[in-house]
């Protein structure tokens, strides 16, 4: 017997859906009745009623709904670390990109299914870029997740980032600074201290 979907609270588009819109603008959500926690995930339909999908709603953000699922039923907190694990496996299972290096990204927020999170590999590091505080609570889960996917070992130095309207919004701490490592890209070696820098520092 197949699990009950989660019980979500469920927001109201100002807009009718068409196509596949990863993200909706603050503008377009209709204000929730009662208040809801910044991040939290919440179930969402057009402004006919049809479902959208489930997505993490921020009111404090420009971007105040980022899609993690377009199915008609709620889903929870746990269908993240699948696209996670898909991303993966397309770049260092398919692409093959870990045969000549080992600095490339990982996840591209959006273009992979879980918006707001890029996560780039460098050598044993992996360095998150967080830019929707949905992800925040789930970075303890998707470091577990991240340990069986990697092909080559599991990190043993996240690292993390936020964008800086995220590092305002938040109140979790940083975490501790990752000492430098000797990275490869396409057969050229360079030394990289992940994290400090722009985004997630890693440069050529």
């Amino acid at each position: 017997m197949a699990p009950s979907p989660p019980r979500l609270p469920e927001l109201r588009l100002t807009i009718r859906v068409q196509g596949r819109h990863p993200r909706f603008f603050r503008k377009q959500v209709r204000k929730p009745e009662r208040s809801l926690p910044a991040g939290g995930l919440v179930f969402v339909r057009d402004r006919e009623g049809r479902p959208v999908g489930t997505g993490f709603y921020n009111p404090r953000s420009q971007i105040a709904l980022r899609l993690i699922d377009r199915g008609p039923e709620p889903v929870g907190p746990d269908r993240v670390p699948l696209p996670l694990a898909r991303a993966i496996d397309l770049r260092e299972g398919s692409l093959g990109l870990d045969r000549d290096g080992d600095a490339h990204r990982l996840v591209h927020a959006e273009g992979d299914g879980i918006p707001g999170l890029v996560l780039d590999r460098l050598g044993d590091c992996l360095v998150a870029q967080v830019l929707a505080k949905g992800i925040e609570p789930l970075l303890e889960d998707l470091g577990e997740a991240l340990a069986s996917p990697l092909p080559r070992g599991r990190p043993r130095a996240p690292g993390r980032r936020r964008g800086p309207r995220l590092a305002r919004a938040s109140s979790a701490a940083s975490s501790p600074p990752v000492g430098q490592r000797w990275i490869r890209e396409d057969g050229l070696g360079a030394p990289r201290r992940p994290g400090p820098g722009h985004k997630t520092g890693f440069f050529w």
